[in-house]
């Protein structure tokens, strides 16, 4: 055999392995990487699912904290941060009404996210937990009124009585609105926007611009959708302006039938309503929202309020430590913990930031 009938034949058994090996890696690569065998749970076999965690009984024998050691642990949780932040807290077992921790409780300062608590009992005494705002539709001749009722959480698609945000959706009112015009041989019309409801104020002057910025907070409007963001998830950012937005899509829906032109902006009078969505409903249990609401607002009364100084609405943010005691969160805005205690009494913490500086703004 001659030399060039060697190579060939070397040549072919060298390529012959390489696509050997290369087969191998594929097949079967934990032969190279040493990783164990996969295991698969066949789809027959039932795997035994998770015990539900829950929260053991309160213990109604047990003590109330000790003052010292209640202090001297939240002190060192609570401690002016170096960044200017500083809290203002209280503690109160409130079935002795026994005041156990107080960090500069009468210090006063601008209400935060616990301010939530007293809106949303005002308006559950007000208005009524059946209470729904209305999204409306109106003719005047060929203009289109679009007109806000205070909904901000109106949905892009369709009503979705299973979820607040697009529980009244700006489909089904295009829907109902092109089903009207088409009943009264109308193809085209003015797409009027009245959003006067709130005035012409959209923000507080005393804002710090910083909230708007960092998607902290947006402008106010009586008509948005999806709380004024452009989407449903909470980390998409606030529109520049919620209620345009809102007519540009109810626009685009209501396109599909009618020729939609743009009109005017501002509150417009006259005109038959012809479509309407509402929202769901303030509280559908609002007889027992507003009793444990005003139960909590007695419990607060005349004791110190934790506060957010210098921020916009819904920015605040609590924080506290039962002192040693096993703590369960309940609630939001102002941190409320329940320790296992005597029937009857629960531990009532209160603990909110407090920014020294002005300029100091925690994202919410």
């Amino acid at each position: 055999m001659n030399t060039a009938a060697r190579r060939a034949i070397t040549l072919g058994v060298a390529v012959l392995a390489v696509v050997a090996v290369i087969l191998a890696m594929v097949l079967a690569p934990r032969f190279f990487t040493g990783e164990p065998e996969a295991f698969y749970t066949p789809a027959s076999a039932h795997v035994a699912e998770k015990d539900p965690v829950a929260v053991a009984d309160l213990n109604p024998e047990a003590p109330v904290p000790d003052t010292a050691a209640l202090t001297a642990q939240l002190d060192a949780i609570l401690a002016d941060t170096s960044d200017g932040t500083s809290f203002t807290a209280q503690v109160v077992d409130v079935a002795s009404e026994t005041v156990l921790y107080n960090r500069n409780a009468d210090t006063s300062g601008t209400p935060a996210s616990s301010l939530k608590v007293v809106t949303a009992l005002a308006a559950l005494e007000t208005l009524g937990g059946d209470s729904q705002l209305s999204t409306s539709v109106l003719l005047d001749g060929n203009t289109l009124i679009l007109r806000g009722g205070g909904d901000v959480l109106l949905g892009d698609g369709k009503s979705d009585p299973g979820h607040p945000k697009g529980y009244a959706g700006l489909a089904t009112l295009a829907e109902q609105t092109a089903k009207e015009l088409e009943s009264r041989g109308v193809g085209e019309v003015s797409l009027w926007l009245d959003d006067s409801l709130f005035g012409d104020a959209h923000n507080n002057a005393a804002w710090d611009k910083s909230l708007f910025t960092s998607n902290n907070i947006g402008e106010v409007y009586p008509i948005a959708h999806y709380a004024g963001r452009a989407g449903q998830s909470t980390d998409t950012a606030y529109q520049s302006d919620a209620a345009e937005q809102v007519r540009k899509v109810f626009a685009q829906k209501l396109g599909a039938s009618v020729q939609v032109n743009e009109g005017g902006r501002g509150s417009h009078e006259g005109g038959e309503q012809i479509a309407e969505v509402k929202s769901a409903p303030a509280a559908p249990d609002h007889q027992a929202h507003a009793s444990g609401l005003r139960q909590l607002h007695r419990r607060n009364h005349g004791a110190a309020r934790g506060h957010q100084a210098g921020h916009g609405p819904g920015t605040g943010r609590s924080s506290g430590s039962g002192g040693g005691q096993r703590t369960r969160r309940r609630g939001g805005g102002s941190g409320r913990y329940q320790r296992p205690g005597r029937a009857g009494q629960d531990l009532a913490l209160r603990a909110d930031r407090s920014a020294a500086r002005g300029g100091h703004q925690p994202q919410a």
